[in-house]
């Protein structure tokens, strides 16, 4: 972790290390948060429209949008941590990974959307932390 600018940072600064790197944490999960709320803007929109948020008969609140956004970001975020170490190329490997994953969860409804809109977030976001 060393190769960290803010780790640099606070490691230089006597008690500064545990809030900075909270603030770094937050920084990392910034994208996944406002996926959420875009994700949740779209089904709102979506049902406001009469688009039903079903998916074999159960309804899915529109809050379960951004929960299972910033939940799966997480996933996202462990596969590329996992990847790091293992991967010749790990920012290529995990986006061409995330994307055939994105194209997968792909379902013919509003559900498309909010999975194209996280993933158009979240992908890049923690693609430019990865080394190439």
């Amino acid at each position: 972790m060393a190769s960290s600018p803010l780790v640099a940072r606070v490691r230089g600064r006597q008690g500064a290390g545990r809030n900075a790197l909270k603030a770094h944490d937050v920084r990392h999960h910034h994208p996944a948060a406002v996926a959420a709320v875009v994700t949740a803007a779209i089904a709102a929109a979506g049902k406001a429209a009469g688009i039903g948020l079903a998916v074999g008969g159960a309804p899915i609140p529109v809050a379960g949008f951004a929960t299972l956004t910033v939940i799966f970001s997480v996933v996202g975020l462990v596969l590329a941590l996992v990847l790091a170490p293992r991967a010749r190329r790990p920012r290529t490997v995990f986006v061409r990974t995330t994307l055939v994953l994105t194209a997968l969860s792909l379902v013919p409804d509003v559900l498309m959307l909010t999975h194209l809109a996280a993933a158009a977030m979240v992908i890049p976001a923690i693609a430019r932390r990865r080394a190439a």
